[in-house]
This record gives structure tokens, C-alpha cells and sequence, in this order.
């Protein structure tokens, strides 16, 4: 009964035995549970797991661990990052995106672009905008009468009517079209009207359109790029490469078989009608004609 199991040594004795045994099983547990239990290592602070040699460590930047006691760390999602020994990642702020997952850092926007917190990608500046600086969470406007490609660091370009001139690298000023020419927005300097004629030697002379006395002053008849101020530097530089643009002043400027500044001389085999106010081709008539007068 009862009373005889709490007196009767033998089966007091095996009731301590017993109460011993389930105790060293626990201490056993905790000690492993402690060590390692399944991977998990419980002295492991968040921000940190355990390597394979058991030792705690900071998780690198761009990983993040929530939980204490693992083995592990997780990749911050694209957009966020985080420090070294971090418990949870951030957001990037805006002007900076991180394109892919474990991204160790966030990466300024470049010119032209910008981005909002938690960006994954930056955006193009819209057209008549412009940002010239890294990082930057919104574009600028460009002033009046300026213009701008999509994605530009700089209002480099004119509305229609207007024309721009770089002063100096990345500084731009804005012209209204001068009489006698036409200007047709974007990167186009002024072009001469028919029966205008400018010196394209220089491309600031181009504000600066004359009016001809003859008839041989076509104005711009092709190839508009030519009249560019990168294309108008180039042809009037040492340089061979025109950037494509091999017309030369007379093909541009003037009539059929008219050169010159204005266009006011004729080529060879061309002489200059006064009647048609332009230079024509020379025939066995006219020289006939010619050699009687001279006669």
C-alpha cells in the first residue's frame, strides 16, 4: 500500500532513482537544444546566425535575419537593403534604387533620371524636363523656351522659334529666331529663308541671316542636320569627319551653279544672267553669242 512504498527502502530508493534519470534527460535536452537542435542555434542573437562552426555571426549587408537562433540569413527584397547584423531591411530612399535582391547598398539615380523610396529601378526625367545631378528624387521643369529629350541632364534643345547656342560645356542660351531664317526647335540653328544666305563658318554667325540681291540665295534646300551646331563646328574644325553632313556651303546655300558668300559668283561653265538674276549654264549658243559681242 501506500504507506509501505514511502517506508520499504527498496522501493523508496527506486522512486529516486527514477526522479534522477528523468532530470539528467533534461538537462541533456537543454544542453543540445543550446548546442544545435535541428540547425537552430538559440544563443544566436536576430541579425546574426550561426556558421558551421557554430560560432554567431552578423549577417553581411544586403541580408537580414528576424529570428534568433538560425543558421541563415535572408536577401532583402529588390528596392530594399540593409547594414551588416541587421534584424530587417529598409527601403531605399528616393533618388537611390537597388535593382536585385541582397543588394548590399542602394545606388544613386544617374542624371536624367530619378526615383521614389523603395525603388527598384529609376525613371526617365518626361520631355521638357531635366535633371543634372545624381540622386534626385524629381525632375526639373526646363525654363522658357527651352526643351529637352526624355531622360535629359540638360535643357540643351529650343521650342520652335527659337534656337540654342552651348556657351561652354553644359551651358546653353536660348535665342529668338532672327529675320530671314527659320527655326525649327530642338538642336536646329537658324536656316536661311530662300533669298537669304548665311556665313556658316561659325556657328553664332548664323543669327545673322543676309539678304541676297540675286536670285541664286536658296536657302536650306537638304539635310537639315547640317545645321546643327555640333555638325557647323566640326565642318569648320581641322577635323575630316562631318558627322555625315558633306554638303558644302554652296550645295546648301545656293542655285544651280551659283558659289560664294551670298551666292553672288558663278561657277565655271555658268555665267550670270541679268535678265533670270541667277547663273546659267553656258552653251555653244551663248559663247557664240558671247564671242560676236567681244567682236
Amino acid at each position: 500500500d501506500l504507506k509501505m512504498k514511502r517506508t520499504h527502502p527498496v522501493l523508496r530508493n527506486r522512486h529516486h532513482t527514477s526522479s534522477f534519470h528523468c532530470w539528467l534527460c533534461l538537462v541533456v535536452v537543454l544542453f543540445s537544444v543550446t548546442k544545435t537542435s535541428g540547425n537552430t542555434v538559440t544563443n544566436c542573437t536576430q541579425g546574426t546566425f550561426a556558421n558551421e562552426n557554430g560560432t554567431c555571426v552578423g549577417c553581411p549587408a544586403g541580408k537580414y535575419q528576424p529570428t534568433i537562433g538560425q543558421t541563415r540569413c535572408w536577401n532583402c527584397d529588390a528596392g530594399r537593403t540593409s547594414n551588416s547584423s541587421s534584424a530587417a531591411c529598409s527601403s531605399c530612399h528616393g533618388g537611390k534604387y537597388a535593382p536585385n535582391i541582397g543588394e548590399p547598398f542602394c545606388i544613386d539615380c544617374k542624371p536624367g533620371k530619378f526615383s521614389t523610396s523603395g525603388s527598384t529601378t529609376c525613371t526617365e526625367c518626361m520631355l521638357g524636363y531635366y535633371e543634372p545631378n545624381n540622386g534626385s528624387t524629381v525632375c526639373q521643369w526646363c525654363p522658357n523656351n527651352f526643351m529637352s529629350s526624355r531622360g535629359s541632364a540638360y535643357c540643351d534643345q529650343a521650342i520652335v522659334g527659337y534656337y540654342v547656342l552651348e556657351t561652354s560645356t553644359n551651358n546653353f542660351d536660348i535665342n529668338e529666331c532672327p529675320n530671314g531664317a527659320e527655326c525649327h526647335g530642338g538642336y536646329q540653328l537658324p536656316i536661311p529663308k530662300k533669298g537669304y544666305w548665311s556665313d556658316r563658318s561659325k556657328s553664332e554667325y548664323l543669327a545673322f541671316p543676309y539678304n541676297c540681291q540675286r536670285k541664286t540665295c536658296m536657302g536650306n534646300k537638304t539635310n537639315s542636320y547640317c545645321w546643327t551646331q555640333n555638325s557647323i563646328d566640326k565642318s569648320s574644325s581641322s577635323s575630316s569627319e562631318n558627322d555625315g553632313c558633306f554638303q558644302t556651303d554652296n550645295e546648301l546655300l545656293c542655285s544651280e551653279g551659283a558659289r560664294g558668300p551670298l551666292c553672288s559668283s558663278c561657277m565655271k561653265q555658268y555665267a550670270y544672267s541679268s535678265n533670270e538674276m541667277k547663273c546659267i549654264k553656258c552653251t555653244s549658243t551663248s559663247i557664240l553669242i558671247l564671242n560676236s559681242i567681244l567682236l
